[in-house]
């Protein structure tokens, strides 16, 4: 008999170790539905420096080809723009979404649907792409709800209750709606509210499932203008960094990971975001803050942020840390190419959208033929160029 309790009290410290070995193995739960993501000490850490005179962009990117967008409609100032399956998707000021054949330009849907109907939104505050699912998710603050559309026709799918969330960006992955909460402004008093990075199911009513980095300090300040989109699609996955932070974390559905950490030279002093710096003066402050535009590419990290109230891009070697370029934002013309800031990566390639009146000039030494002075812009692929 006694043996035989022996033999089970082993067993179940065997199954409780075993439990717990494989608790520690994944993220680590606690209350509020938090995952703790645990950060490797290995992870790659790429160190901006600001004053160091590296080779010209143009010796590092080469534009590979451009596709003059459809004139049949008018893209307005673009808000957003992601490709997936050879489509880009265009959302503009006017709360719409436009849907370009990336091959050649052909416009292939339009989502206008602003109204007060049941099945209309009111306008569009973020909007986000499931390429595994096929869907364009689109936030509507004010209606407080989520409206989804086929991603290859355009088509209205169905629409989900919001009341429960009020993020500030989304994303989306493997059916996983990706939730960026910087404040807990409109939830003050519910705890399960305070996290900056929330996921969630598409279900009948919109229920947070997962809770990371809970906030802090510098959660509360106002960031009343500055600061990018906190998602940035990649190839596979999509990186996330939040506000003020030098981490960037990989996302694969419901999967978070920490992916590298990017040290910026004369970085803004936590301490003058816990003392409520005047937004304006955070932007004119002699520090480098504002991670964003984050985009991994055939062996090249690229990436933007903001010092001394200018724009600065950054190119580094994913391989060995190394530091490409790092220089003020600008447009470069160069060997009948043209560079401007990266909008995004699609297979080996970045791209980049640019206004047709800034090209009006530079058409014939970048071959771009005709160009309609106030017509849609222009999309523009690079490639890397072999540095070895």
């Amino acid at each position: 008999m006694r043996k035989s309790i022996s033999l089970f009290i082993c067993c179940l410290l065997f199954v409780l170790f075993c439990g717990c070995e494989q608790q520690n193995q994944r993220d680590v739960r606690s209350l509020n539905n938090e995952v703790i993501v645990a950060i490797d000490s290995g992870i790659p850490v790429f160190n901006v420096n600001i004053d160091v005179e590296e080779q010209s962009i143009a010796q590092l990117l080469e534009m590979e080809s451009f596709v003059k967008l459809s004139n049949d409609v008018v893209v307005g100032k673009i808000k957003r723009q992601i490709i997936a399956d050879d489509r880009l998707y265009i959302w503009d000021a006017a709360h719409k979404i436009f849907c370009f054949d990336t091959n050649n330009g052909a416009l292939l849907f339009t989502i206008n649907s602003v109204g007060s109907g049941p099945y209309d939104y009111s306008a569009i505050h973020d909007i986000g792409l499931d390429r595994e699912k096929k869907q364009i998710l689109i936030y509507d603050n004010n209606k407080r709800r989520l409206f989804t559309y086929c991603s290859m026709t355009g088509n209205y799918l169905r629409n989900y209750e919001t009341s429960r969330i009020a993020p500030h960006c989304i994303a989306a992955s493997k059916g996983i709606i990706l939730l960026d909460n910087p404040n807990h402004y409109n939830f003050p008093d519910d705890p399960t509210m305070h996290y900056s990075l929330q996921l969630a199911e598409l279900e009948s009513n919109i229920e947070v499932q997962r809770n990371y980095f809970s906030h802090d300090d510098i959660s509360d300040y106002d960031l009343v203008f500055g600061g990018g989109h906190p998602f940035f699609y990649q190839n596979k996955g999509i990186f996330y960094n939040k506000r003020f932070d030098d981490y960037v974390y990989a996302i694969h559905g419901d999967s978070v990971s920490a992916q590298f950490r990017i040290r910026l030279d004369k970085a803004l002093p936590h301490s003058l975001i816990k003392d409520k710096i005047q937004p304006h003066e955070l932007v004119r402050a002699p520090f480098s803050s504002m991670l964003s535009n984050i985009y991994s590419c055939d062996g090249i990290l690229y990436f933007t942020f903001t010092y001394d109230s200018f724009i600065y891009q950054a190119l580094f070697d994913e391989q060995n840390g190394e530091q490409l370029y790092c220089d003020k934002m600008k447009t470069s013309f160069f060997n009948g190419s043209l560079f401007n800031w990266i909008n995004g990566v699609t297979g080996d390639r970045f791209f980049a959208l640019v206004d047709s009146y800034r090209l009006k000039e530079h058409s014939s030494s970048l071959n771009l033929g005709e160009i309609v002075e106030d017509g849609n812009p222009i999309l523009f692929f690079y490639k890397a160029k072999d540095r070895h």
